[in-house]
């Protein structure tokens, strides 16, 4: 006949094969609680508990790296996204000035439209008006 500690260990295998078939945590709170033990027996200072308990850890520790991974990752999304706000920035303002740009030259165009006009009437007429050409002062 099986002893009880035995017969815990049997459920307890048997909860553990119910909780990863269910896609659910599996931990020692978890196997005790879905194999009817009470809170804690697992805890007890002998060999096929201890035994048993080391299994349950071994099974945590591919979730461990699973969830270094997925820090890496995260990392790697919140860097990347950072370097998209901040190249997105930059964008944004090179375009503004490109704009600023091209009205100056714009401005520049007209002004220089205006003199060659001014310059033709000087030669016909050989008198200067300065009020044609309207120029910004800088500060």
């Amino acid at each position: 006949m099986t002893s009880k500690i035995e017969l815990n260990i049997l459920a307890a295998e048997a909860a553990v094969k119910e909780l990863l078939a269910e896609g659910k945590r599996v931990n020692q709170h978890s196997v005790e609680k879905v194999a009817g033990l009470s809170n804690g027996t697992l805890n007890y200072k002998c060999e096929p508990y201890e035994k048993f308990k080391n299994r349950l850890i071994k099974i945590n520790e591919p979730k461990i790296q699973v969830d270094e991974q997925q820090k890496k990752l995260k990392k790697e999304v919140a860097r990347q996204a950072e370097l998209k706000d901040k190249y997105r920035i930059q964008r944004d303002e090179l375009r503004q000035e490109n704009v600023e740009l091209h009205a100056e030259n714009k401005e520049l165009l007209h002004q220089l439209f205006l003199l060659q006009k001014e310059m033709i009437a000087i030669k016909e007429t050989n008198v200067v008006d300065f009020t044609v050409l309207r120029f910004k002062k800088e500060d």
